[in-house]
């Protein structure tokens, strides 16, 4: 219940950025599991009598360096995981560093904190006078899961706090997931030499804007045709803008630093015509 409260309280985060539902458990479950076995090696260190009460501040020090360390580990696999992930399958969008890096450094919090607490609580309940051994995991269960919570969604607003989780204003919403791009670059009938990078829909004017760049597939098989060699793309256009067909019944427009295809032996530029424009103009009445 708890939880689910601490949940709600974050409401306006996760509708905004929806992937980062996704890592929920892995960040309960990592501070759940660290502090349940601080929690269990704890207990056992005071029922054949290796830790008492004084050395509260001994095992403290010692469970955040192993909280540390093991946070560190998990919150490097984690950011691996997700770097992976988005270069194989292209699942995360064009923030998927910081997302691994709001992982990275939340797992790090949630772990040490669960070791911390887990290693904590025992002492606690044994100076109230009662048994670590049947009160813990409860209170440890509880606590770690929603205090979990907080320092994942606290992190994540540190680090998107530009971009995914950016505050929203009345006149502007940004679509930059991956699959939204995808699906209005499918609309537009762009090929693969052309990424749609970022649509906002801006809602006092009821307008999409499509924000296009050049791919790196853009001079794949082109040559020169003064020598022949094989041309590069670089891109130093100034940003252009073209008002487009409706997209969604939606007025729309595309921005666009269109790319230069540049032959390194002989210094030909060759400027690129993009597709949208003579779409554009051939269903202009």
């Amino acid at each position: 219940m708890l939880t689910t409260t601490a949940m709600g309280f974050f409401e306006d985060e996760i509708a905004r950025a929806v992937i980062l539902a996704l890592f929920l458990p892995l960040i309960i479950s990592s501070g759940g599991n660290s502090g349940s076995q601080a929690t269990t090696l704890i207990i056992r260190a005071m029922a054949i009598g290796e830790v008492r009460l004084k050395d509260w501040w001994r095992v403290m020090r010692r469970e955040a360096l192993t909280g540390l360390m093991l946070g560190s580990l998990l919150g490097v696999i984690g950011f691996l995981r997700i770097t992976f992930w988005h270069f194989a399958f292209h699942s995360y969008g064009p923030y998927w560093a910081l997302i691994g890096m709001t992982i990275l450094f939340s797992l790090i919090g949630v772990v040490m904190w669960g070791s911390l607490s887990g290693s904590m609580l025992p002492f606690v309940l044994r100076r109230c006078g009662l048994d670590p051994a049947t009160s813990s995991a409860p209170f440890v269960a509880t606590l770690v899961d929603v205090t979990g919570l907080i320092i994942y969604f606290t992190i994540a607003m540190l680090v998107l706090r530009t971009t995914l989780l950016a505050p929203s204003t009345a006149d502007i919403s940004h679509l930059g997931m991956q699959r939204t791009t995808d699906a209005f670059h499918e609309l537009m009938a762009l090929d693969s030499k052309w990424e749609t990078k970022e649509v906002d829909y801006f809602t006092r004017s009821n307008k999409l804007v499509i924000y296009v760049e050049g791919a790196k597939e853009m001079a794949k098989n082109e040559k020169c045709p003064k020598c022949g060699a094989a041309l590069k793309v670089q891109p130093t256009n100034p940003a252009q803008h073209w008002p487009y067909l409706k997209v969604l019944d939606k007025d729309s427009e595309i921005i666009s630093h269109l790319p230069v295809l540049h032959c390194p032996k002989c210094g030909l530029d060759q400027s690129v015509e993009p597709a949208w424009a003579a779409r554009q103009k051939a269903a202009s009445p």
